[in-house]
């Protein structure tokens, strides 16, 4: 005994509300205003990205050129890597983030000094190095951050504990 659910016109029918039913979908998803990204909006945001990478490689070159010198006092290479960058960072807007509070706040040579630190080893006459540290503070609550912005796009980088830069000179 063969038993259908459905009988001809059924089927017809049945096959005829499923169609109706995907093309009223595709038409939804087709006349919809849903905004999607323009390729300006992907080159702008493109641009911002690479503005902010491009200001994180400026610094760490900064930081290793001024380390890379003859001077192994880490007192006196702290002032020279801080006062060039304190120069730098007023002309980029940096500011000082502090985390729990969620305040910005304007970054200089003394903030900067307080929340960085240079350490100095050699391991052998021949080799000194050098690591340049961005210590967050005593809490790990205040980041030095900047924030790069177009028309349509803003992006914020902090960065984050125990920031690095080592550079190892052969004397």
């Amino acid at each position: 005994m063969n038993i259908c659910l459905f009988n001809g016109a059924s089927r017809k029918a049945f096959i005829s509300i499923i169609t109706l039913f995907f093309v009223s979908i595709f038409l939804l998803f087709t006349f919809t205003d849903v905004p999607s990204p323009s390729t300006n909006d992907l080159i702008i945001i493109d641009q911002a990205e690479t503005q902010k990478a491009g200001t994180i490689k400026d610094i760490e070159r900064l930081i290793s050129f001024s380390l890379n010198t003859s001077e192994d006092d880490p007192e006196t290479l702290k002032v020279i890597v801080n006062t060039r960058l304190s120069t730098y960072m007023e002309t980029k807007d940096f500011f000082l983030y502090n985390k729990i509070t969620a305040t910005k706040k304007q970054l200089n040579f003394l903030e900067l000094n307080n929340l960085s630190r240079v350490i100095v080893y050699k391991p052998t006459e021949q080799i000194t190095i050098k690591k340049y540290i961005f210590t967050n503070g005593i809490l790990k609550n205040n980041f030095i951050s900047f924030q790069v912005s177009t028309n349509k796009y803003n992006t914020k980088y902090s960065f984050p504990d125990g920031y690095e830069v080592i550079v190892v000179v052969y004397n």
